[in-house]
């Protein structure tokens, strides 16, 4: 092999490796925040934070897309940790969410979607719709999911200020499914990266 082609290899190697050390020491960290239980929720493309409040009771994300606001929004998600309440049963969660609408929109409809059991953690899925929400003054679709960990019950919320088509449901529905819980401490439900 000709001198200057195993020099040229060395260095495609050298990159090589020294790329592979880069993406493991920012995927370390990441993994190392990850203590206990945890949910796994990625905020799709196109969004932003608009709003965050973290107390003793709750932590709370709200997104929106990018161009809107925390407070003119026609699509929003909602990412709750509701802190020390591992007892609530996603159901008792959901009608309380019920009876909440209700308040506000009297001829709400329920519709649930599927429950059961994910990677070891009772989980529910459904969809709330109001045909005019007199606290916002317009429609809203909201797909819920209530994951019940053992130290909080968790809660991803996708809401819609309009129908949906037909072919976008299924990417609420893989939004709101791809959201986990997993636990380092438990052997059946490690945290990615963490093995």
């Amino acid at each position: 092999m000709p001198r200057q082609q195993l020099k040229l290899e060395r260095r495609a190697s050298l990159r090589a490796a020294i790329t592979l050390l880069a993406v493991l020491a920012l995927a370390l960290p990441a993994a190392a925040k990850l203590i206990g239980e945890n949910l796994l929720f990625e905020m799709p493309a196109g969004y932003k934070i608009s709003r965050e409040e973290n107390n003793a009771k709750r932590w709370r994300r709200e997104m929106v897309p990018a161009e809107q606001s925390a407070d003119i929004w026609t699509t929003r998600i909602i990412v709750q940790v509701l802190h020390r309440r591992g007892d609530m049963a996603p159901a008792a969660y959901e009608a309380q969410v019920r009876a909440n609408l209700l308040e506000t929109c009297p001829s709400a409809e329920y519709h649930p979607i599927r429950d059961g059991f994910e990677r070891g953690y009772r989980f529910s899925f459904w969809l709330l719709y109001c045909d005019l929400n007199t606290a916002t003054g317009s429609p809203e679709y909201t797909y819920f999911k209530a994951l019940q960990g053992r130290e909080a019950l968790y809660v991803i919320q996708k809401t819609f200020r309009r129908r949906l088509e037909r072919w976008q449901i299924p990417q609420v529905a893989r939004l709101l499914f791809d959201a986990h819980l997993c636990d380092n401490r438990v052997s059946y439900q490690v945290c990615p990266n963490s093995r």
